[in-house]
């Protein structure tokens, strides 16, 4: 199972999103707005302070072996030597804002 699978799954669960709203999204973005703290910071955003997470959910993670790191070989996915299941904390789009310059 997929990590989009996974948190689609997740999200309707915990009535995050109906089983509609939820198609609708991902039809208009290909996913659903709920991201990491790490990933929405690298799209500009940050948390609102004093937000919890919407979702707690266990996702596949990439793992590379050290040298693939050292090489500077970036998570392409052909480079990356295994998974392991780890906790996200998942936030929405509600729960951001840009991050101010």
């Amino acid at each position: 199972m997929k990590n989009i699978d996974i948190i689609l799954s997740d999200a309707i669960q915990h009535k995050i999103y109906t089983r509609e709203e939820a198609a609708a999204l991902i039809l208009a973005h290909g996913c659903l707005p709920l991201r990491t703290f790490a990933e929405w910071k690298k799209l500009g955003f940050s948390v609102k302070k004093g937000e919890k997470a919407a979702l707690v959910s266990f996702i596949w993670k990439p793992k590379m072996s050290k040298k693939m790191l050292d090489d500077g070989i970036k998570e392409d996915g052909d480079s990356v030597v295994d998974y392991y299941w780890t906790k996200a904390h998942l936030f929405t789009d509600k729960q951001v804002e840009p991050i101010k310059s």
